[in-house]
């Protein structure tokens, strides 16, 4: 990935954590990982969403958007729900479903 040139990184400010969004709150998981309200952050959101109802990805990037400072950023990756179900089809779509499979992703 490729940072904006406006984002600063170090290692003492780079904080990774696992959250179950079903068992814990937010707040509490980024508190728990040292981040302060009000300071400016990025956000990286992997692996989850797609998992999550609509709803709680609104929930998500609303608290996002109203404790971080101006000028923070947010990332994250999702899967189409259509390609859990098979209502849609993208193209390679098929090759990484079953890759996903073949490393246990539901």
């Amino acid at each position: 990935m490729v940072l904006p040139s406006d984002v600063h990184t170090s290692d003492s400010q780079y904080n990774t954590f696992p959250t179950d969004f079903n068992s814990i709150r937010l707040e509490e998981a980024l508190a728990d990982a040292g981040f302060r309200r009000g300071t400016r952050a990025f956000f990286i959101w992997e692996g989850s969403a797609q998992f999550v109802t609509p709803e709680t990805v609104g929930v998500i990037l609303r608290y996002v958007a109203s404790t971080a400072a101006v000028g923070s950023r947010v990332a994250f990756t999702y899967v189409h729900r259509g390609v859990f179900d098979g209502t849609v089809c993208f193209e390679g779509m098929q090759r990484l479903v079953s890759l996903a499979r073949l490393l246990g992703e539901p």
